[in-house]
């Protein structure tokens, strides 16, 4: 605005920007140009001069913010910037076709005196017109991309900039070649410049109802500057409308310098948008790269590889749903030559989540190390988890004690469940009764229970991310497809079993990123040297999914208000 104001209090303070010109055909121009320094002091050709180098500055400013527009396009894929980015220029390449036919450098001008008024009027119609056409498009569809694809919208944006560029050059010729154009030049009247007031009304209809709109549905500084870009516009059309009386008068020079000023809003808009994008995505960068890095540390925290304990087979494995995440699994070499068993999920799955499950280990293996009873283990854990939580997390957690001397598998689940498969496929539920740890300081832990693992029998214990996997219908993947898949592959190590469940969940959701983290631990009861049965084998392999399972639980009875 100060700018805009600027011309207007030279004015008062006697600053004239007025010149004088005259019509010069091809021959003039040619003939003179053999004496440049005359040429540039002859008063007669100061006023197509200065229009000349003010058009081409506009024209100029318009092609480096359709430029900009397509960079910024590559890194953001919005596709608002090279659709506005092309009015402009389509506009610019408006204003050039005029000033070259103006200056006869692009074809003969006939009508010469209402020429450059009347196509002047045409541009800033057509101006105004593109702008606000290339904005209520997307207010009329209210996407993004209302083309489709990014790389299609982008070549319909190109083919109608060319069309356009060929409309604005078909009016520019026909503007030319007419004898006789209407009279645009009314010196001494109100509006001096009547056709100038329609892009004028045009101009304060956009920037009051179209640009404001399309910057709250498509809030940014390029879109912002759209509407800061009106009050220059405004007040070119106030000079050339109200105050040029001629050509080359001190309106019409003022308004064709406000005219580049219009043209150069967008611009710093789009390139502080572009800067700001730019300096986004170096943080997401530093962001994405810590994250890379937590993610790593925690993978670490997991076990590498599973123990190696004559007669069991055992292994687990955890995949975040983001960088980093708050399921974990664990296998803790406890002091009376036990083995601890560990399947956690922390409530959430981002960095708060993970940072609550590296707590969790933590206090586990101290605990594992020097106590050897699964309940006092999850007694004292849950009263640390209660102080760190502060009713912001809590832990679902699975903790089971393996002798392999006796086979004895004593566990004593969280708010956890489990299952145990037995040599003859029945599926042995091994429910919690408790609540998940870091809710209640004092609350009731149910007494273990201890089982004896026999011959080809499979633990298996995984988090709720497997159930709740979705698939593209919205289908959930549930516990029963995740147990006939482990019934179809018991005779495999268990490794194996672990990748089969996963694989299988993947397929499920067709490849997409899991809702939730994903943890599967499969621990298996095999003699050294034993291999299974081969008519069982391949009754097996004949029918793994058609046979009806049975179902056993083995759960001692829960607290009252506890299901």
């Amino acid at each position: 605005m100060a700018i805009c104001l600027l011309p207007t209090l030279l004015n008062w303070c006697g600053v004239d920007f007025s010149t004088q010109g005259k019509k010069l055909d091809r021959g003039e121009i040619v003939t003179s140009i053999n004496d440049i320094p005359e040429l540039l002091r002859s008063r007669m050709i100061k006023g197509p001069l200065l229009q000349t180098v003010l058009e081409c500055s506009a024209f100029c400013v318009a092609l480096v913010t359709a430029v900009f527009a397509l960079i910024h396009f590559t890194i953001r894929r919005d596709v608002t910037t090279p659709i506005i980015g092309t009015a402009l220029f389509v506009s610019g390449l408006m204003d050039a076709f005029n000033v070259l036919a103006a200056n006869s450098l692009l074809l003969h001008v006939i009508d010469y005196e209402n020429f450059i008024p009347f196509t002047w009027a045409i541009s800033r119609t057509f101006n105004v017109c593109i702008m606000a056409a290339g904005t209520g498009l997307f207010l009329r569809r209210g996407l993004k991309e209302p083309f489709g694809r990014p790389t299609r919208s982008v070549l319909f944006i190109i083919l109608v900039g060319v069309l356009f560029s060929l409309v604005a050059y078909v009016i520019v010729v026909a503007c030319a070649v007419t004898p006789q154009l209407p009279k645009s030049l009314f010196p001494g009247q109100l509006v001096p410049r009547r056709y100038d007031a329609i892009p004028l009304m045009l101009y304060l209809f956009a920037g009051g109802v179209i640009f404001p709109r399309f910057y709250r549905m498509y809030p940014s500084l390029f879109s912002h500057s759209l509407i800061i870009g009106v009050v220059p516009q405004i007040a070119t059309q106030l000079h050339a409308a109200i105050g040029s009386n001629a050509l080359y008068d001190n309106h019409f020079n003022v308004a064709y310098f406000l005219k580049i000023v219009a043209y150069i809003v967008p611009l710093v808009g789009l390139i502080w948008e572009y800067t700001r994008t730019y300096r986004d995505e170096v943080h997401l960068k530093a962001v994405q790269e810590s994250l890379r890095i937590a993610r790593e540390i925690q993978l670490d925290l997991l076990p590498q590889r599973a123990p190696q304990m004559s007669g069991f087979d055992l292994a687990g494995r955890s995949f975040p749903a983001e960088s980093v995440g708050g399921d974990y699994f664990d296998f803790i070499p406890m002091s009376d030559n036990c083995l601890g068993l560990v399947t956690a999920d922390v409530s959430g799955h981002d960095i708060g989540a993970s940072i609550f499950m590296t707590q969790t280990r933590a206090y586990l293996r101290a605990l594992a190390r020097t106590h050897s009873e699964p309940t006092q283990i999850i007694q004292l854990l849950n009263r640390f988890l209660v102080e760190d939580a502060q009713d912001r997390r809590f832990v679902s957690l699975f903790f089971a004690k393996l002798n392999p001397r006796t086979q004895r598998f004593t566990y004593c689940p969280s708010g956890y469940m489990s299952y145990l498969l037995t040599r003859k496929n029945v599926w042995q539920k091994l429910e919690s009764s408790s609540l998940p740890l870091g809710i209640i300081e004092d609350g009731q832990t149910a007494p273990s229970t201890q089982i004896t693992l026999e011959h080809r029998d499979i633990f298996l214990s995984f988090t709720d991310g497997v159930v709740e996997a979705v698939s593209p219908a919205g289908a959930q993947f549930g516990i029963d497809r995740a147990l006939e898949i482990v019934i179809a592959n018991r005779n495999l190590p268990a490794e194996e079993i672990v990748n089969a469940v996963y694989a299988a969940i993947n397929d499920f959701c067709c490849g997409a990123a899991p809702v939730d983290d994903i943890t599967i631990v499969v621990l298996k009861r095999d003699r050294a040297g034993d291999e299974p049965d081969a008519a069982e084998q391949s009754r097996q392999n004949r029918s793994p999914h058609r046979k009806r399972h049975r179902w056993r639980t083995t759960t001692r009875s829960a607290p009252h208000g506890v299901s």
